[in-house]
């Protein structure tokens, strides 16, 4: 994909340089879109390198290539950019907010690296009428689809692969398409903020986690601080990156790419056999990865987790498949 061509004469995209390093010190930045058959659980892939765009381009960027008239995603609920000194405090918070340590697996394997590592995706889907009750059945809790997914999944996984009840985070990408916005449609506009978790967190507590750090604007400040390369360029990046041997300190990513459905398409048009999965790279800094997507009324949730943390590969699409039997038991 010739993004670079796209960018000349328009901002760097300083977010997607930090892939840029993580390629230089040998780690997997290929990020994966995938369109579903369901008919036929036949899956076209479309790959793409982290470095020239995130989930919500490469999507833009694919829909284009389909053929369909669309120039831009709709906006994110994120809000527009904060005055000069609510952007100081959001820095201030977004240091604030991660307690970054180092997490004690069960097995880890810090060697198990590299683009062409075995990091295989699975995925399950959700039809029209189970998003609904499951829409449904969030809200009489209170909760989001993010936080009860959040907790599900943090709640069924990490039991399986701490070595103690540890504490950790969760990456959570928030989208910075504002209404407003000036970048590259296509450039890296992601921020993120951090969730702390053990095996016990409820939805309550991520919930109430991820909109007080919305609220604190960390995802600005998360978003400042990955811009610093305008001020310090590649060689300061690079330094800060350091030799990127520093130990894991995340469980993994969270990401939702959001709900869409094929552009031009009245509800009563829309194809219900058609779906899309998502999935970031997954490396030995973030070894579990769960994606979420929703288009044309079905909800897909795709699950990696790295062999540095799980050498026994039919483990995933198990963990996978049970934790869908357990939200169709909450949504019966």
């Amino acid at each position: 994909m010739e993004l670079q061509k796209i960018y000349k004469g328009r901002d760097i995209d300083w977010v997607g340089r930090w892939f840029t390093i993580s390629r230089e010190r040998g780690f997997n930045t290929i990020a994966t879109l995938g369109k579903i058959d369901l008919k036929t659980n036949h899956v076209e892939y479309f790959r793409f390198c982290h470095s020239e765009t995130d989930a919500a381009g490469g999507m833009l960027k694919w829909l284009q290539d389909q053929g369909y008239d669309i120039d831009k995603l709709p906006p994110s609920g994120t809000r527009a950019e904060p005055s000069f000194f609510k952007r100081i405090v959001a820095i201030i918070n977004a240091f604030r907010s991660s307690k970054k340590k180092s997490i004690k697996w069960r097995y880890y394997n810090a060697t198990c690296d590299g683009p062409n590592i075995n990091n295989e995706i699975h995925w399950i889907v959700f039809g029209p009428s189970e998003v609904e009750r499951l829409t449904k059945y969030v809200k009489s809790k209170k909760l989001s689809h993010n936080s009860y997914l959040l907790t599900k999944f943090n709640g069924m996984i990490l039991p399986r692969f701490l070595d103690c009840n540890d504490t950790g985070e969760w990456l959570f990408p928030a989208n910075m398409r504002t209404t407003d916005s000036k970048l590259n449609e296509f450039a890296n506009q992601s921020s993120a903020i951090n969730i702390t978790t053990d095996i016990y967190t409820t939805g309550e507590d991520v919930h109430y986690q991820i909109k007080q750090c919305l609220t604190d604007n960390v995802h600005w400040g998360n978003w400042y601080l990955a811009n610093i390369g305008k001020i310090v360029g590649m060689c300061g990046m690079r330094l800060l990156a350091g030799n990127g041997k520093k130990p894991n300190m995340h469980f993994g990513t969270f990401s939702n790419v959001g709900f869409m459905q094929t552009p031009g398409l009245k509800e009563e048009e829309l194809n219900r056999d058609e779906a899309y999965i998502g999935a970031p790279p997954g490396t030995v800094k973030y070894p579990i990865s769960v994606a979420v997507i929703g288009w044309n009324g079905n909800m897909t949730i795709t699950l990696k987790i790295h062999p540095c943390i799980c050498p026994n590969r039919m483990l995933p699409p198990k963990i996978l498949n049970e934790i869908k039997q357990s939200i169709l038991k909450d949504i019966k």
